[in-house]
């Protein structure tokens, strides 16, 4: 991401079959970035383009004034993603 755009940083931890994933998830309006730290690494973003009227949020606005995109649930499944992806690659790279 950009650095001279200010960021807010969300700690993220969600228990998925057993496993305590802990993760954080750093975003402004058009862009985020989802991190697995433990038990594995990992990142995943992206970004929206300036002229499309959708910004991402926490939490949705009484009246937007564009569309918006809840971060929280999408961080959520997005760290499962990534952790199933390590695991996979594990797997794979083991054989």
């Amino acid at each position: 991401m950009n650095n001279k755009i200010k960021t807010t940083t969300i700690p993220l931890e969600i228990d998925f079959n057993g496993i305590t994933l802990k993760g954080e998830l750093e975003y402004w309006a058009k862009d985020y970035c989802i991190k697995l730290l433990e038990p594995s690494k990992g990142a995943c973003g992206a970004h929206m383009q300036y002229g499309v009227p959708v910004k991402y949020v926490i939490e949705k606005s009484q009246n937007p004034t564009c569309i918006e995109i809840d971060l929280l649930e999408r961080a959520e499944e997005i760290l499962k993603a990534i952790y199933l992806n390590n695991l996979k690659e594990s797997k794979e790279n083991k054989s």
